[in-house]
């Protein structure tokens, strides 16, 4: 239990109720995350990359649609488990609360949206698929932006990045290729939703990043030196 010592350690100097928020911060994140793959998957429309390959998986597995969380959990603990052997530097309290709740924010998310009983037009399912891929990105961005660790799949890209001696995008788009082939051939569903996030992904969590830096964090009072230069 050493290495979850030493990232709480990380804390230290600041207020209980500042890294507190933060930890709810990143449980918020990863729930708009997992709230937005859900519809995403529910509308039909395809997913991100990382999301096909669950979806290959969950078919591998022969688990219903409404099982996305669980294939999740299969792979985020079996890359949480190699992250942890391979570099447990990577490890730390973001990484907890990005794994262990996320395969069952997913199956919430799926069953609540089924529950509302929406038409199944084209209409339905391209704005459904609007608000999932904001969903999702806003989610990213805010687990991004707190700084308190990553998760398993970017733990395990940035081992390949060590290893290899390559930059981080690079490995990023290789392991986006390869999630949603291997995704694909597993019977994951891919379709409009796939290309948009592979134009769009990037940008929009970027964006998102700015505005949560500039102005939610400073509203929350969160940020670096927030309520000390803006006072001078």
């Amino acid at each position: 239990m050493n290495f979850i010592k030493k990232n709480l350690k990380a804390f230290h100097g600041k207020l209980p109720s500042g890294w507190l928020l933060k930890c709810v911060l990143a449980l918020f994140g990863t729930a708009c995350s997992a709230f937005g793959m859900a519809i995403n998957s529910a509308a039909g429309l395809g997913n991100d990359p990382v999301a096909v390959f669950y979806d290959g998986i969950r078919s591998l597995a022969r688990l219903s649609p409404y099982q996305l969380g669980v294939a999740t959990n299969i792979i985020n603990y079996s890359l949480a488990a190699a992250v942890f052997i391979l570099d447990r530097k990577y490890i730390n309290i973001g990484t907890f609360l990005y794994t262990l709740p996320m395969g069952s924010f997913i199956d919430a998310g799926t069953h609540i949206y089924r529950s509302l009983g929406l038409p199944p037009s084209l209409a339905v399912k391209i704005l459904s698929a609007c608000a999932g891929c904001l969903l999702l990105y806003f989610g990213i961005s805010l687990f991004i932006s707190l700084e308190i660790g990553i998760d398993p799949v970017s733990g395990m890209l940035m081992i390949l990045k060590d290893r290899f001696h390559r930059s981080y995008k690079a490995v990023k788009i290789a392991c986006d290729i390869a999630a949603f082939v291997l995704g694909a051939m597993l019977g994951g569903k891919f379709g409009a939703v796939t290309i948009a996030s592979a134009l769009l992904g990037g940008p929009l969590i970027e964006m998102f990043c700015r505005i949560n830096k500039k102005h939610l964090f400073v509203w929350l009072k969160i940020c670096k030196g927030c309520g000390t230069n803006n006072q001078k």
